[in-house]
């Protein structure tokens, strides 16, 4: 019997520091967020200096990167502007468009487009297509007239009537639709 009441007062010594060792860490200053903590006062002269010294790391830093790309990225940017609606007035018919670049032009080179008055989101756009059609489905004309409206066949996509396109002219638009028709197709040679 005396070692059974040994036991049962050894379990509750590690039992009552079990719960002492519990409570201890649920009312520790971490637990309760009671840390100490730096609460620096705001003034006028303070906040001055640290606005100060990140406008001053900041300059240096976009002067640093300012001058590296002016001096590595943009140096090899060749950039031409040529305006040539009004001289491709005829609608549907090929317009040779001759650029001569005077500077020495290193390869890769890389040509970009800018688009104007180009609305390739506009609803109608969106709208005129067929999503069958844009799968990879065969359609006839007929089947596809009632959603790629107002283009369904090569020649309403803009092909000129001469050869090679004058034996598809009464064929399938592929892809038909409005877009079809915008898409620009302006050729390098």
């Amino acid at each position: 019997m005396n070692s059974l009441v040994d036991l049962q007062a050894i379990r509750e010594n590690t039992n009552k520091r079990y719960d002492d060792d519990v409570v201890k860490n649920a009312m520790s200053d971490f637990k309760q967020q009671a840390m100490p903590a730096w609460r620096p006062v705001q003034t006028l002269c303070s906040t001055i200096i640290t606005l100060g010294a990140f406008a001053l790391v900041f300059i240096v830093f976009g002067a640093v990167v300012l001058d590296n790309f002016n001096l590595g990225l943009s140096a090899q940017i060749i950039e031409m502007s040529v305006r040539y609606d009004d001289k491709c007035t005829t609608i549907n018919a090929n317009c040779i468009v001759s650029l001569t670049v005077t500077d020495t032009i290193t390869t890769p080179v890389y040509i970009y487009y800018e688009l104007t008055n180009f609305y390739q989101n506009h609803r109608i756009v969106l709208q005129s297509r067929d999503n069958e059609q844009l799968a990879g489905k065969y359609k006839t004309v007929d089947e596809v007239s009632g959603s790629c409206s107002p283009v369904l066949k090569t020649a309403d996509v803009g092909f000129s009537d001469e050869a090679p396109y004058a034996s598809i002219q009464n064929q399938v638009a592929t892809p038909c639709g409005a877009l079809a028709k915008a898409f620009f197709r302006g050729n390098l040679i």
